[in-house]
């Protein structure tokens, strides 16, 4: 699956060309009726990163970025593909899908936070080389709320841990 934008043509004055807007709605219309669209959102106030959060994420399709992106990282992204939106509006969106448990911030020191659409509890490793946010999925470690209360006495209500190290395209790269 992958998540498309198709905009319509605008004029000098930058209102909608209607004969370009009535394609659009055609063109969304064909893919719909042929099971190619999972969900369809009309860009509006919230821009692309609502939009991409109500079609993925309120629908629990679920979206996921090849790499975990810094916000400016996705505003160039998004811009570079001709989205009409600023900077605000990214980091406007990416905190409320933080709130809403959406997605995960990934605080690294020293660096800008990177963002995570996949929410699930799982661990992250940083490349102490290229700078790379790796996933370290939490079934493949021991239980460590369990380990952490036994050993505090306190009740464990949420685990945030970076690991640090060297990740796999690195060590490749190193031994040749």
């Amino acid at each position: 699956s992958k998540v498309i934008l198709i905009k319509p043509e605008y004029d000098d004055n930058k209102l909608v060309n209607f004969d370009s807007l009535k394609a659009v709605f055609e063109k969304v219309e064909k893919l719909i009726a042929e099971g190619k669209v999972l969900s369809c959102w009309a860009v509006s106030y919230g821009g692309v990163s609502e939009a991409v959060a109500k079609m993925a994420f309120g629908n629990k399709i679920g979206f996921k970025f090849t790499d975990k992106l810094t916000a400016e990282e996705l505003y160039r992204l998004m811009s570079d593909r001709g989205c009409n939106i600023s900077i605000a509006t990214v980091y406007r969106n990416l905190k409320q899908m933080c709130e809403e448990g959406e997605i995960m911030r990934i605080s690294v020191p020293n660096s800008p936070d990177r963002y995570d659409a996949v929410n699930d509890g799982h661990y992250h490793l940083i490349c102490d080389y290229c700078g790379r946010v790796v996933d370290i999925e939490k079934q493949s470690l021991p239980n460590l709320a369990q380990i952490a209360k036994q050993a505090s006495n306190c009740e464990i209500c949420n685990i945030k841990l970076l690991f640090y190290g060297i990740c796999h395209n690195c060590t490749q790269q190193a031994d040749n």
